[in-house]
């Protein structure tokens, strides 16, 4: 079972958290809460890719964007941590599974 990071759409301007993006299909970096960067850090010492949920926006279904490689993971503060990717892949499949409101990451 591989991990799954739910993000919105860059295109959305209700943005939780900060991300930063190579293009709307390749994530580059971000802005999560410490559980998901502790599970970003096993899964890079796993050697495994995490998989990128992006969410739906207007005519944009939601996707599995992309997969990528853990390049690094930096606390910010107690709760928040950041994380680095690097390797970035496009996949533009169909959601493996619909996350619940406010999930921001499953095992699938």
């Amino acid at each position: 079972m591989g991990l799954y990071v739910v993000v919105h759409h860059q295109q959305d301007k209700n943005q939780p958290w900060v991300n930063a993006w190579l293009s709307d299909e390749l994530i580059q970096a971000i802005q999560t809460t410490t559980e998901i960067g502790h599970l970003c850090q096993q899964a890079k010492g796993r050697g495994e890719r995490v998989h990128v949920h992006r969410c739906g926006w207007q005519e944009s279904r939601p996707a599995v964007c992309c997969s990528a490689e853990v390049e690094d993971v930096a606390a910010i503060d107690k709760s928040t941590a950041l994380v680095r990717f690097a390797g970035a892949i496009p996949l533009a499949q169909t959601r493996a599974k619909m996350p619940a409101k406010g999930q921001n990451f499953y095992f699938a």
